[in-house]
């Protein structure tokens, strides 16, 4: 069971990472039972003259690793390109560049020299081995192959919800208002109309509820009442719109 790393689509959005493991410093010894002391003797006595000549080694590997990594970041971004495109799995270039990786087990090496057990980082970043195998594991299922999406807003990758089929942006864009400016105005302006008559109501029914209890306390007929408070409603608020 695979313990660390970033998802293929985490992996997919980012910058290809330029962290690789650090030089050696040390060596690692090698530990089998009665000839772990000499072993350890031996890799003090010829660890001075040789660390200089292992950093010049490593210094390269961490340089190939690196420009591995660019390139398989431009093969898995293409790929999954390809696939929103065509809804399905093509074998080009990309796909067995990524397959060959994924399967070309195990990524970590080590050697032994001059009594040392050196431990070797492998020939890609340990992270962007973890992506592209959780890339396949995720495409094992056919069923995941139309999960797999762009945002048109950020133009990143995701999966898409399995409850919720209809899902157009990715998690971060889809809380943000992608309806239209005109619409958005129109229907602010809706709104505020809305709130604008519904105010001018209140104030028309107190009005003329006041206007009217005072003709009835004067003993206006409840007929003569109505029709003068509704007269002093339109007069101080004009007509309904």
């Amino acid at each position: 069971m695979r313990k660390r790393g970033n998802s293929f689509i985490e992996f997919a959005n980012s910058t290809p990472s330029i962290n690789v493991p650090v030089i050696v410093e040390k060596t690692a010894i090698l530990k089998l039972g009665g000839i772990e002391k000499f072993a350890d003797e031996l890799a003090r006595v010829r660890f001075a003259e040789d660390l200089s000549r292992l950093k010049a080694i490593e210094a390269t590997r961490q340089k190939d690793t690196i420009e591995e990594n660019k390139k398989l970041h431009t093969s898995l971004v293409n790929f999954l390109n390809s696939i929103i495109e065509t809804r399905e799995i093509a074998d080009n270039k990309d796909s067995r560049f990524l397959l060959h990786i994924c399967n070309a087990y195990p990524n970590m090496t080590f050697t032994i020299t001059n009594g040392k057990v050196i431990k070797g980082f492998g020939h890609i970043v340990e992270e962007t081995e973890f992506a592209i195998r959780d890339l396949f594991e995720f495409l094992a299922n056919s069923k995941n192959i139309k999960r797999i999406k762009k945002c048109p807003d950020c133009g990143n990758f995701y999966n898409q919800s399995k409850l919720y089929e209809r899902q157009k942006y990715c998690p971060i864009c889809s809380k943000k208002n992608h309806t239209p400016k005109d619409v958005q105005a129109k229907r602010t302006q809706v709104s505020r109309n809305a709130a604008k008559k519904l105010k001018d109501k209140g104030r028309r029914k107190a009005l003329y509820e006041k206007e009217y209890k005072r003709l009835i306390k004067e003993r206006h007929s409840m007929k003569d009442a109505k029709e003068y408070a509704e007269i002093t409603v339109i007069e101080q608020l004009g007509e309904i719109e």
